[in-house]
């Protein structure tokens, strides 16, 4: 059922359109003008409010001045941005806050002046008689809000300082670590945002503490000499001992963190006159030739039995064509170039320390780390399972004068080497376990033997094949005991490594 107020109501407005289109059509003067400019008003329509401010009568321009006397102050206020170790004062627009103000005068604006005659006049009746209520809302670029906090990240944030190992004399010392700190600007900016719209006077900014990622307790964990392993070396000859001093310093206050992996080839870099290192003998298919860098061999087989001996995970280890005479068959490691390497992982809950020297006629490497072999020590023995012979091989050669020999390569043993780690516990045998088997190939002698008659000096035409060839395997053996012997000429003994 239809109210009788809302009956009455749409008779007067049926009756004042009725009005105004007969008056249109009758061509009445004072009727058509009066609804040529209702519709044609340059003002907003009476009785229009934005927020509870009536704009209605007003022209555009004089609307947005109205609104903005009552708003602008808004984007003036201050606010105060804090931090832990300062604050920047700004107002609300600086961090993004506004009013479209054209945007709701347009809309009041366009109250009644509709293409559709009988709908504006239905508005501006609706207006005049009801009233129009519009809402003006703030607005927030929150890019200038990321300006903002970008400037004053750049005056907060401080990055963390990781503790640092020194060992000097045998003793540790750690540099303690140092917190720094860093503005979220996620939480920062959503903070900001909340007082903007509570209209807040200031906002305490969210600093994050970031901690270093190695502390000063971590490292304090480095407290023990896991393991030691020295070889010994012949200091007579000078280059190869520089070497192994170059190397040893190159090795020398390596740290490896949890999980890290070890490169020795990365850890020494090339071995390369202008890295330091000299021309020393080094054995190239089974010869004695002179190339950069000999004696750095000696330097993974060092480590590598340290590493042993620390129970650490060894990721990849070469060893040599045929045994060297410091460590015995099967406990050595060879690296050559980029291509032969020693590489193991610290398997450890904590940093492991390389101390490595030269101690008289002896390499030394200590390793240092978190007491995590709690009593266990560990010991690694050779059983050599098979011996293959070298041949010896007679080559003629024109150029040698008749009955001359003179040895080419010296022979090497091949052998088949089983491993076997002992383990220790407080100084007691518990367990004994085969680790590896290692085979080392068999190196032939060549001994070239001279066929040249003409060559022979008178003094010489005398003397028998035999007899040169006695002297001749005399200086081959002697030679081949130079190799073999635990001297600088012996430890060096890989082709193609140096």
């Amino acid at each position: 059922m239809v109210s009788e107020t809302s009956t009455t109501g749409k008779k007067i407005f049926v009756g004042f359109i009725i009005t105004i289109l007969v008056l249109f059509m009758m061509g009445v003067a004072f009727g058509g003008t009066y609804a040529y400019l209702l519709l044609n008003e340059k003002t907003i329509v009476k009785n229009v409010y934005v927020n509870g401010i009536n704009i209605g009568g007003l022209s555009k321009e004089n609307a947005i001045l109205k609104l903005k006397e009552h708003y602008e102050p808004l984007t003036q206020r201050d606010l105060i941005l804090q931090w832990d170790s300062g604050e920047k004062k700004v107002v609300y627009s600086q961090v993004g806050v506004s009013y479209d103000y054209e945007k709701v005068v347009d809309k009041a604006y366009a109250i009644g002046k509709d293409k559709n005659v009988i709908k504006s006049l239905k508005d501006i009746y609706n207006a005049n008689k009801k009233g129009v209520r519009l809402s003006l809302n703030m607005e927030i670029d929150d890019r200038k809000i990321d300006d903002i906090l970008g400037v004053i990240a750049k005056e907060v944030d401080m990055p963390s300082e990781d503790a640092r190992l020194l060992f000097n004399n045998g003793v540790f010392t750690v540099i303690p670590d140092k917190k720094g700190k860093k503005l979220d600007l996620a939480a920062s900016k959503d903070l900001i945002l909340a007082a903007i719209k509570n209209g807040a006077g200031s906002v305490k900014l969210k600093v994050q503490e970031v901690m270093p990622k190695y502390t000063t307790d971590f490292f304090k964990r480095v407290n023990t000499k896991v393991s030691s392993f020295s070889t010994q070396f012949n200091p007579a000859d000078a280059n190869r001992t520089d070497n192994i001093k170059t190397a040893a310093k190159a090795l020398n206050g390596k740290l490896l963190m949890p999980g890290e992996e070890f490169s020795l080839n990365k850890t020494l870099g090339p071995r390369v006159i202008s890295n330091g290192y000299k021309t020393a003998p080094v054995i190239v298919n089974g010869k004695l030739v002179d190339d950069v860098g000999g004696g750095v061999c000696q330097i993974a087989t060092t480590l590598y039995n340290a590493v042993l001996r620390a129970n650490l995970d060894v990721t990849r280890r070469i060893h040599h064509q045929f045994p060297v005479a410091y460590v015995p068959p099967g406990q050595d490691a060879t690296i050559a170039g980029d291509w032969f390497d020693f590489r193991f992982k610290n398997t450890s809950k904590y940093p492991i320390y390389i101390s490595s020297y030269v101690s008289g006629n002896r390499f030394n490497v200590d390793l240092y780390g978190d007491n995590y072999m709690n009593g266990i020590t560990l010991d690694f023995k050779s059983d050599i399972v098979k011996v293959n012979k070298a041949k010896t091989i007679y080559v003629d050669d024109d150029k040698l004068p008749y009955g001359k020999e003179e040895v080419e390569r010296p022979p090497h043993d091949g052998m088949v080497v089983e491993v076997y780690r002992y383990v220790y516990k407080n100084g007691r045998l518990i367990k004994k376990e085969k680790l590896y088997t290692d085979t080392y190939e068999t190196v032939d002698a060549i001994i070239r033997r001279g066929t040249n008659k003409e060559l022979l000096q008178d003094k010489d035409k005398n003397i028998s094949p035999s007899q040169s060839n006695r002297a001749n395997v005399m200086d081959a053996t002697q030679d081949d005991a130079k190799i073999n012997a635990p001297s600088a000429n012996a430890i060096e003994p890989v082709a193609p490594e140096h």
